[in-house]
């Protein structure tokens, strides 16, 4: 699921670069759409915007490269959940779900068995959520934060550095900067919305699976008292698998509340 190959690959590493490239021409471009003079005429002003398109907007790039890198990660880790998800419920329950996963093609194992159970529940404890390449996802969290100052370095500069290029006549007159930051702002903000989204498909992922778990305990346990009397090791085994569909219950409402796919470090609800 995790798998890119040929042109994605390069997609979705030069689709940010060239966005934050571009946006980087935005100052100029909108004063000279508005006919206004800009500071990029004066020598400061020129060693300013070189700085800034250079040097902030590859900082820009390194934020929205980490929004956009790990929303693509979390969209393909929704079909290894559906995956897992499938095997308990069947390949027609993931088609039901929203947004639909194609291509899970999940073997559904028989939930009366406890081994069966018991090697999902180690299956899950390494591929589900937030627990599939955990330091992967840390780093994403840790390089957004850290990065994410370039906005308020954006902000100071255009706030007390323009007043220091331009005349205060001419100030008002040069739009391109502010809209070069709002246009910034927009752009990470739709990004990181996006991402969040994603986040909480696969953390819904957990929900459904504990309250697939509870159905399977539910069916397990009250089938175990019909056959009691007919067959009593085919009791025994169900009374076996629904003590671990408990187990498998209790530890993934735990890890839901304490362990959840987060965004910037906040949990993806």
């Amino acid at each position: 699921a995790h798998h890119v190959t040929g042109w994605r690959r390069f997609a979705m590493f030069f689709s940010p670069f060239i966005t934050t490239m571009l946006l980087g021409g935005v100052p100029v471009f909108v004063d000279w759409l508005m006919g206004a003079p800009g500071f990029y005429h004066t020598t400061i002003g020129i060693v300013l915007f070189c700085w800034q398109f250079v040097g902030i907007n590859m900082l820009f790039f390194l934020i929205f490269y980490y929004t956009f890198a790990p929303t693509r990660f979390f969209w393909n880790q929704r079909k290894v959940d559906a995956y897992l998800y499938g095997m308990l419920a069947g390949d027609l329950a993931v088609r039901a779900l929203w947004p639909p996963v194609y291509l899970a093609f999940a073997p559904r194992i028989d939930c009366e068995q406890s081994d069966n159970i018991a090697a999902w529940a180690s299956l899950q404890r390494v591929l589900r959520g937030s627990h599939f390449a955990p330091t992967f996802q840390k780093r994403f969290n840790f390089y957004r934060v850290v990065t994410f100052g370039v906005l308020l370095l954006d902000a100071c500069l255009h706030s007390f550095l323009s007043p220091m290029v331009l005349p205060e006549s001419e100030l008002a007159d040069a739009p391109g900067s502010k809209v070069a930051s709002t246009v910034r702002l927009l752009t990470l903000t739709g990004a990181v919305t996006l991402e969040l989204l994603v986040g909480m498909v696969v953390n819904f992922f957990s929900d459904r699976l504990i309250a697939y778990l509870g159905k399977l305990r539910t069916a397990n346990a009250s089938m175990a008292t019909q056959v009691e009397l007919d067959d009593d090791e085919y009791a025994k085994e169900l009374l076996v698998s629904e003590h671990l569909l408990d187990i498998c219950m209790q530890e993934m409402e735990t890890d839901r509340r304490s362990n959840p796919v987060t965004v910037a470090f906040l949990a993806a609800e």
